[in-house]
């Protein structure tokens, strides 16, 4: 269920057409370093009908367009979150880039995740915007694996290590309109999962 506030939703709800962007954006180029792997299997069966082990969640427009997905894996024996990614079928988007901030505030506040864990490889156009995610909500970079991932064009690439824990991103994001979203996201999805 979406909320005016908010433009994210379940991906389960969407499953048909984020199995056609995924499609789509495995042939631009643009996405290159998106698909760590030599190959693609082209079927819906990640999205998850569960949020025990995965958040996936869209970003809609208000037309109730996919702009983009979000997912992370939870490790409920830690609640650390691991294999954070996203991908924008629309680039440039903003209304992309605040519901990823809502999603992450969503982790942290709903899902009461401790930490969340990623990584991008090295050269990636999306590298210099984790890094300045992590360094704004006091994040740390974890290190460089070298020769980690194997892409489709056969090449090796570096893989660069980030995470952010929750107290360093509450404390990042006081006094800024993401902390009243964070509170008002949090109270609107508490009082959604109560209802009947």
């Amino acid at each position: 269920m979406l909320h005016p506030l908010f433009m994210l939703d379940l991906a389960i709800n969407y499953k048909r057409e984020i199995s056609y962007l995924m499609i789509n954006a495995f042939n631009d180029p643009h996405y290159h370093y998106f698909r760590s792997s030599t190959h693609t299997n082209f079927d819906d069966s990640f999205i998850s009908n569960s949020t025990w082990q995965n958040l996936q969640y869209v970003s809609v427009s208000n037309s109730l367009n996919v702009l983009g997905l979000m997912f992370l894996t939870i490790d409920r024996s830690t609640m650390n979150a691991n294999d954070l990614g996203l991908i924008s079928f629309k680039k440039n988007s903003i209304e992309f880039a605040n519901d990823f901030a809502s999603f992450i505030c969503l982790a942290f506040g709903r899902f009461n995740i401790k930490k969340i864990s990623w990584n991008v490889i090295v050269g990636s156009p999306h590298e210099r915007t984790y890094d300045k995610l992590t360094k704004k909500h006091n994040g740390r970079i974890v290190g460089v694996l070298e020769k980690e991932k194997v892409l489709e064009d056969g090449l090796y690439y570096d893989c660069k290590l980030y995470e952010l824990m929750k107290d360093n991103f509450i404390e990042s994001i006081k006094g800024t309109r993401l902390e009243n979203r964070s509170q008002e996201l949090y109270n609107v999805k508490r009082s959604l999962s109560t209802k009947t």
